[in-house]
């Protein structure tokens, strides 16, 4: 045990490697190159889009390089296209930025190293805030005023190559049962009055931080909670709602609408039964809930998506209980927010910190992006479901099959249309006047005060294999688990409630696997990742005479998960964490039908416990990996692997994203 005490102490390889894993979303760096790509030519510049676009942005840059390249001054150009989540994208640009600024740093990134040349975000809102956290104005320059950017970003709005609103998604059966859902809208505080009695069916949207329909979703409920804006417009009124300091003492006028939209956009976020990483992890969980016959939720999306769903896309999607290619039982019904269906933009965003080093790429560039907003390319975004401009009438509008697959009730398309509910979100134009710094505030006021309290129970295997080495890192398995669950608490600010264990046969006199790290408690302003590291210490240090070092999977998460979901009101959270690099071991206990069972009809319906397992290391065989699918799956929860253990930071940073 002495030794295991040593190497706990978060050596710097061991925080090296959470950095560095929680920063890299692709293996290799962020404009790695994917494979099958079908253009062989001189050079390759690299473009991200986001994930509901991917497709087509695939399909439409083979289009335009064709198997030979695009052609510039002789030389032949090809595009690397890969997905990746807007917010995402974001914090890794900002990150690698910051490299290459901070004091001492003597490179110069470009656009094939650290940064894509063309970034394909889902809003403006994520560019908005790429270029006011990477320029060096001062407080009173927004991102259409600040003309000094040090990623080469343009001064003006990118161009939006098609839209697409957010909606709430709602299988058609329940639709025709629930008369609040049966109209063409709804507003915010309608689709979320079923808290506290519960939501039927559930309520599920995205985490702001990663997604744009978690973003504009938030927006919109601030908006809304607010009231109509003044004549100032609603960005200056979202301001006023989310910016904690001013420049002088706020009048009473401010005050009053910060805590009643502040009270009210809490009320609403504890109507919505969790967040999902990604849409297309609401869109997944609807999925299995249609296989085994249980639809249990309506979700935030946006339209386009629902058009994925609704065609039969739920494999591309990455939906494991989907058939390929066969269209939904019960397809969704898309219901707009009054007033507040926020349209994602999806802009074109050309990154270049140097780019007289790079002029042919850049013309590459701006071909591509000319070349998407000709009609006919325009028309291809409207065959996978996204709007284009009416060259009439201005209006965004769907095409006429993609209208059927939505809206069999053309009357309901085109009553939506004639209204004004269609909107861009607050501050992604400069007739918006939008105050410096308003979306980060947005999501910092979100992460700290506004979205659902969280009830976490953490488990740690504490197997035999977890003190094997990790190979070019210094630690074991079990120093970068600790260090990563440490790094977790970042995710929690007090009026959460967190308990962290390790499990393996520790207590068989007690007849329990399991010892309590950190009790099941509140989190206060105290809690830190130091009172963490030190009760790991205390417990590494101590002496566990008779532990039979082998996995009590099963009983450890079917305990954890009475314990988060005992004294839950509904208004919170609850998940378990597990990271475990084997299967259940113990002989007796519970057996994996009797668990997944006892998950699948859990005792207090009114606070649903999710299980996130992360399998850790490579030695998860197909049965464990099934067993883990099941438990996860009973339970609206994922599965994360982390093959490489050193690459814990980023799958941690995706799970907590998810909760």
């Amino acid at each position: 045990m002495a030794g295991l005490s040593r190497r706990f102490r978060f050596s710097g390889a061991v925080a090296a490697v959470l950095a560095a894993s929680a920063l890299i979303p692709f293996s290799g760096g962020l404009t790695t190159k994917p494979q099958g790509t079908g253009c062989v030519g001189d050079t390759r510049i690299p473009v991200i889009a986001s994930i509901d676009k991917i497709d087509a942005m695939r399909r439409l840059a083979q289009e335009f390089t064709g198997p030979h390249g695009h052609e510039v001054d002789g030389r032949r150009v090809c595009l690397d296209v890969l997905e990746s989540q807007s917010g995402s994208v974001l914090l890794k640009l900002i990150e690698a930025w910051r490299r290459h600024d901070m004091p001492g740093a003597v490179d110069t990134p470009g656009p094939f190293d650290d940064y894509p040349l063309i970034w394909l975000p889902a809003s403006t809102m994520w560019w908005v805030q790429l270029k006011e956290r990477t320029d060096s104005c001062g407080s009173k320059q927004t991102a259409f005023t600040c003309t000094d950017n040090q990623l080469g970003l343009e001064n003006t709005a990118p161009r939006s190559l098609a839209r697409s609103p957010m909606v709430v998604a709602v299988p058609r059966s329940h639709r025709d049962k629930l008369s609040k859902l049966s109209g063409d809208t709804i507003t915010w505080k309608a689709l979320t009055t079923c808290y506290p009695t519960g939501c039927d069916p559930a309520l599920g949207k995205t985490n702001p931080n990663l997604s744009t329909m978690g973003l504009a979703a938030e927006l919109g409920m601030i908006w809304e909670a607010a009231g109509d804006p003044p004549n100032e417009g609603a960005a200056q009124m979202i301001y006023d709602v989310v910016r904690d300091t001013d420049d002088g003492t706020p009048d009473s006028r401010i005050l009053d609408l910060r805590k009643r939209a502040r009270d009210g956009v809490r009320r609403m976020e504890k109507a919505f039964t969790h967040y999902g990483a990604t849409t297309n992890d609401l869109l997944c969980e609807l999925t299995r809930e249609s296989a085994d016959g249980k639809v249990r939720q309506a979700v935030v999306v946006d339209e386009q998506t629902v058009w994925s769903y609704n065609t039969g896309r739920q494999v591309g999607l990455g939906c494991r209980s989907a058939t390929k290619g066969e269209e939904p039982q019960d397809p969704l019904s898309p219901i707009f927010l009054a007033d507040r269906s926020l349209m994602s933009d999806h802009p074109f965003v050309l990154i270049d910190p140097e780019p007289k080093l790079h002029e042919v790429e850049n013309r590459a560039a701006r071909d591509f992006r000319d070349h998407l907003l000709q009609p006919e390319q325009q028309r291809e975004f409207q065959d996978f479901g996204f709007r284009i401009p009416d060259q009439e009438t201005g209006k965004y509008v769907l095409g006429g099959p993609q209208i059927k697959k939505l809206y069999p009730d053309r009357s309901v398309y085109d009553r939506v249309l004639e209204g004004y509910h269609l909107r861009l979100p607050p501050c992604v134009t400069a007739d918006d006047h939008c105050p410096r710094g308003v979306l980060d505030d947005a999501l910092t006021v979100w992460a700290t005060e506004l979205r659902k309290p969280l009830r976490t129970e953490v488990l740690v295997d504490y197997s035999g294999s977890m003190s094997d080495p990790v190979r070019d890192t210094g630690a074991t398995k079990i120093d970068i688990a600790l260090a990563g669950v440490a790094q977790m608490l970042a995710a929690f600010h007090e009026g959460d409630r967190l308990g962290v264990r390790v499990f393996a046969t520790l207590h068989p006199e007690k007849g329990r696997d399991w010892e309590d790290i950190r009790p099941f408690s509140p989190v206060t302003s105290k809690s830190t990742a130091a009172e963490v590291r030190a009760a790991f210490q205390r417990f590494f240090t101590a002496r566990h005479d008779g532990v039979h070092r082998r996995t009590g999977l099963y009983d450890s998460i079917a305990d954890a998960v009475e314990k988060v979901a005992d004294g839950c009101t509904g208004g919170e959270t609850g998940t378990v964490v597990v990271l475990t690099d084997g299967a259940n071991a113990k002989d007796g206990g519970r057996e994996l039908d009797r668990l997944v069972n006892e998950l699948s009809h859990p005792v207090n319906g009114r606070c649903a416990v999710r299980v996130m397992l992360v399998a850790y290391g490579g030695d998860i065989d197909d049965k464990a990996a099934e067993a883990m699918a099941r438990i996860a799956d009973a339970t609206s929860g994922g599965v994360y692997y982390a093959t490489d253990p050193a690459s814990l930071g980023t799958v941690l940073t995706d799970l907590t994203a998810d909760f």
